[in-house]
């Protein structure tokens, strides 16, 4: 719900979305949203996507310093976190204690979740990769800082 005052966008709850993320793929009103908004809208619907799909991004953010620093320096989607990125760990926390969950009770789906599995502990694996590198950089920036003479 879009609410107006002064010509300012009021957020209403934590969880409202505070940032529209745009793509320069797709030229004209084409109605396709970013790869980091699509991320959002199926987080919650199309899990084992989601979790392929950034998978795949935490893999570029590892291997390409320009993606890591775009993704990292990226506004939070909402006022409940820092960074874009800041819903990453949670997100693998939860998905991981639902397919916990899920398996302890079912025995009938184990190769179901077994391939999610597999796709979370990938994903787990470049999250911890790309927070070595998270705070690489946070010191990099405090060593400069220091060393930055006064003015």
């Amino acid at each position: 719900m879009n609410n107006y005052q002064y010509g300012i966008e009021l957020v209403e709850k934590i969880n409202d979305e505070a940032y529209t993320y745009e793509t320069t793929l797709f030229k004209g009103s084409t109605g396709e949203d970013a790869l980091l908004t699509q991320l959002l809208k199926i987080r919650r619907q199309q899990e084992m996507v989601c979790m392929i799909a950034l998978k795949c991004l935490l893999k570029l953010c590892v291997n390409d310093p320009v993606i890591f620093k775009y993704v990292y320096n990226c506004a939070p989607p909402t006022y409940q976190y820092a960074s874009y990125c800041g819903w990453f760990k949670s997100y693998f926390a939860t998905h991981r204690a639902e397919l916990e969950k899920a398996t302890s009770a079912s025995s009938g789906y184990s190769q179901y979740y077994e391939n999610r599995m597999s796709a979370l502990v990938q994903a787990e694996h470049y999250l911890q990769q790309f927070e070595e590198i998270v705070a690489t950089n946070k010191e990099q920036e405090k060593r400069a800082l220091e060393a930055k003479p006064d003015d």
